[in-house]
């Protein structure tokens, strides 16, 4: 470790490097896969050398961990809902990250620095990866767990030595499978919207995995939509977790508002206001599952309910121009669009460059606001769609 981080420093300088999260380790917990042959008790005690390691080289340097994977229901709630002899609700019994209060508590014990904390929650009780566990047994979480696990960290840490302590989730996704075709769907980026937007103030990153379908873990097949983690798939075609993130990036700085489906923000600059809407059809309570094949995918895409959505704005330059943009089944769905092609596999350069200009052709429409300086807009959001509203000029 000394060796690693002094030739970081000689190679990009401290002022860049203590810039830098130091992790330690990847998903520890996990004993067949990533920490083979470990324990906790091993895993804190490379935490402990590894953390005195790097700040004896400079103290600005930031480490943290313990980058488990998912959480666990509460030991104590279980035991007491199956003391009444009745089937128990996954969605009614807490859950706790894992390890994080014990490795907070060690940390303490021997004087240790935690610049922040880390975890990998998934909204499974699973690690589908892990060798020995049959796909898809256990549990799915509420559609509300990665904002649930977060406020349950926050508590953690603040009642902690370490409450300064930064959270980052350093892996994240709808699931840890690499052939989850839910990854590749409409409803894949109304996930992400939402999760994101009700996690805005409780943590400081919240890391998808991945970018691409470039991806050596587990890998099974080189299908042009399989299910694996990417935004972008082998063609570079963006899926619609990609806009998700693209309208979610056209947020400015300042929070005006934060409503079930959506927020409002401006520009602190530019005075601009921007905001994201989406529909994760509120009749369904569960994050989704795991998706072993396209039909499954598609028939989570063809559930749910629309919802009306109306947005008003007062206060703003007469006959502003906003810019409208719509992420739904007829616009901007990948996986929609090479169906309707009739599924090549794989698809010629041609059918690539079409299925790219598909996959980018979202719904674009301006409106304006009044001469008072009031915009009024009403719209019907399909099940699984996302909008942006976007201020184009003053």
């Amino acid at each position: 470790m000394q060796a690693f981080v002094k030739h970081c420093i000689d190679r990009y300088g401290i002022d860049e490097v203590r810039q830098w999260y130091f992790e330690v380790w990847n998903e520890p917990n996990l004993y067949q896969s990533f920490f083979r042959g470990g324990s906790q008790k091993k895993y804190f005690e490379l935490y402990k050398i590894t953390a005195q390691t790097i700040k004896t080289i400079d103290s600005q340097l930031r480490i943290g961990g313990p980058a488990t994977s998912n959480s666990n229901m509460d030991g104590d709630a279980i035991k007491k809902a199956q003391a009444t002899g009745k089937p128990f609700d996954p969605l009614s019994i807490p859950w706790r990250p894992v390890w994080i209060e014990d490795f907070l508590r060690y940390c303490h014990d021997n004087n240790l620095p935690v610049d922040f904390v880390s975890t990998h929650p998934y909204p499974q009780d699973f690690a589908i990866d892990e060798p020995g566990r049959p796909k898809g047994k256990g549990f799915r979480r509420s559609i509300d767990s990665t904002r649930d696990d977060l406020h349950t960290m926050r508590k953690m840490i603040d009642a902690s030595p370490y409450p300064k302590a930064e959270i980052h989730l350093t892996e994240w996704n709808s699931s840890p499978s690499p052939v989850d075709h839910s990854h590749d769907s409409l409803a894949g980026a109304t996930f992400v919207a939402k999760t994101n937007l009700e996690s805005i103030g409780l943590v400081d990153s919240l890391s998808y995995w991945t970018f691409t379908d470039v991806f050596e873990e587990n890998r099974k097949t080189d299908s042009i939509f399989h299910g694996g983690f990417g935004l972008i798939n082998y063609q570079e075609i963006p899926k619609p977790a990609f806009h998700a993130y693209r309208f979610m990036n056209e947020l400015g700085d300042e929070l005006l508002a934060q409503t079930p489906g959506g927020v409002v923000s401006r520009d602190s600059k530019t005075g601009y206001i921007t905001a994201v809407f989406y529909n994760y059809p509120p009749e369904i309570k569960v994050s989704l599952p795991v998706s072993d094949t396209l039909a499954a995918a598609d028939q989570i895409d063809n559930s749910g309910s629309a919802r009306d959505l109306a947005f008003n704005v007062d206060h703003l330059p007469a006959n502003a121009s906003f810019l409208i943009e719509t992420l739904d089944k007829e616009h901007g769905d990948a996986v929609a669009a090479w169906e309707a092609m009739g599924e090549p596999e794989p698809p010629n350069r041609e059918q690539t460059a079409a299925l790219e200009k598909l996959a980018s052709d979202t719904k674009k429409q301006i409106v304006r606001a009044d001469e008072e300086g009031r915009l009024h807009v009403n719209l019907k959001l399909a099940a699984w769609s996302v909008v942006l509203v976007k201020q184009l000029d003053k």
